[in-house]
């Protein structure tokens, strides 16, 4: 029965709270965690609402501009069998010159009477691959009339640009608006064919999607308040969901879409450097040394867009600035910004994985859609700014505050204690003017009036 009382006693002290002095940075990114974790999940929602114009738009670009997906021509040469290195070297030539569906039909037939003379001549050809050619089944009459053909299939694609050249046997695809660069040779060795591919696949199929997706350029209001509410979370700072929210993204509007359009164009221009040097491996070793120059590139501007954001949202200073220090946090910072390039990498893997899973299995499915919908985004938003906030603090914040004491909370506790006295003398005298409160409520917190009328390096 004493066991029990002292289990019900209510007069007993509790453990009380913890200071959490020592607490390590690891359990303090948990603790946050686990109490702001359904504003986190409703942060989610609100990114979530305010992205389905731009999905929209993107939409509707993409409807307007049709991309070649009913490959027709291409289409045709698989279900025919066609296996040998013309389909690729046709398959690239589409994608590279996009012709328009009337051409599309059009190398269909051409592509028809192409497959027809050679199984005429050489059926092997059509399903055993080009090793199979044998060159002495192919008399002059019928090796003119294939390269009338192909001449015929060029000239849909591209008349204006493409041309087919014969020099010795030796067939050569020919773009003749980029100073005569030979895209494609074909030559013949006994009864093999030898074929030498440089097309840049997939290099205006690339810009095409650029255009698909620009309406992501101007998502910057909406990062900007994502960023101003959950970086008061980090700084375990009173924050109001919806209303810090839209006040960060109407104070930083016209600045962070300016950030978010030179982060989309910039970033189209570097991956298009990957994709562009990517096609051209092999072929010199200045090609290995550009493709890895660009991607140090992508890793470096990736590591900026880290800090940009935040900076913007915290700090009073000019674009220019922000992005300059934000290119030395992406070099100071460097293994920080590894970790967590790599957690970003493999969260998208992993939902990827997921996702292809999810086709054979509904709940993995529904896991994957709700996590998208309900929290993936603004937790890695969370993570990420969890990770970069301190360095900017320590780097940037504290050194402010240390060459600028009289702006510290403790400067202005102490002038308030100084002017008490004087207020006092004064207050009969003074009352209009000492009705206005001495602290205002600003950004979910109660300050000193002087804290706000101080010019201060930052923005709240």
């Amino acid at each position: 029965m004493n066991i029990f009382k002292k289990l019900v006693d209510h007069n007993k002290f509790g453990p009380g709270v913890s200071k959490e002095v020592n607490e390590s940075k690891i359990s303090r990114f948990f603790r946050i965690l686990k109490s702001k974790f359904w504003k986190i999940c409703s942060l989610n929602l609100i990114i979530m609402a305010l992205l389905i114009p731009f999905i929209a738009l993107s939409v509707g670009i993409y409807n307007l501009t049709p991309l070649s997906e009913s490959n027709i021509a291409i289409e045709y040469l698989y279900s025919e069998g066609y296996v040998t290195d013309f389909v690729n070297i046709a398959d690239k030539c589409i994608e590279a010159y996009q012709p328009n569906e009337k051409d599309l039909i059009e190398l269909k037939a051409a592509f028809a009477e192409f497959t027809n003379k050679i199984k005429e001549v050489n059926p092997e050809f059509i399903t055993d691959g080009s090793a199979e050619f044998d060159l002495s089944k192919y008399n002059e009459k019928d090796g003119k009339e294939i390269l009338s053909i192909a001449t015929k299939i060029v000239t849909i694609i591209d008349d204006n640009r493409l041309k087919i050249e014969n020099n010795d046997g030796k067939w050569s695809l020919i773009d003749v608006k980029s100073n005569n660069y030979v895209l494609t040779s074909v030559s013949f060795d006994d009864d093999n064919i030898i074929v030498t591919d440089s097309i840049p696949g997939g290099y205006v199929d690339y810009f095409y999607w650029v255009l698909v997706f620009l309406p992501f350029a101007f998502i910057g209001p909406i990062l900007a308040g994502v960023t101003k509410v959950i970086r008061d979370f980090v700084r375990e700072e009173p924050a109001f969901l919806f209303s810090d929210f839209i006040d960060g993204a109407k104070k930083n509007f016209f600045p962070s879409m300016l950030i978010s359009a030179i982060q989309y164009i910039f970033g189209a221009i570097i991956l298009n450097a990957i994709s562009l040097y990517y096609s051209y491996l092999g072929n010199g070793f200045i090609y290995t040394i550009a493709f890895a120059a660009s991607l140090f590139l992508a890793f470096i501007f990736v590591s900026m867009n880290f800090y940009v954001m935040l900076m913007q949202v915290t700090l009073k200073l000019s674009l220019k600035k922000i992005f300059k220090n934000a290119f030395f946090f992406s070099i100071i910072c460097l293994f920080r910004n590894i970790l967590l390039l790599v957690g970003i990498v493999a969260t998208i893997l992993l939902y990827v994985i997921l996702f292809i899973v999810g086709q054979a299995y509904g709940l993995v499915l529904g896991f994957t859609v709700l996590s998208v919908l309900g929290f993936i985004i603004a937790f890695m938003i969370y993570v990420l700014i969890s990770a970069v906030y301190p360095p900017i603090k320590r780097i940037v914040i504290d050194p402010y505050y240390d060459t600028h004491k009289e702006e510290t909370s403790a400067a202005v506790i102490n002038k308030e204690d100084k002017t008490d006295v004087v207020s006092e003398t004064t207050a009969s005298t003074d009352s209009e003017e000492t009705a206005e409160s001495e602290y205002v409520y600003h950004n979910g917190r109660m300050i000193h009036r002087s804290a706000l009328e101080n010019e201060t390096l930052f923005r709240d």
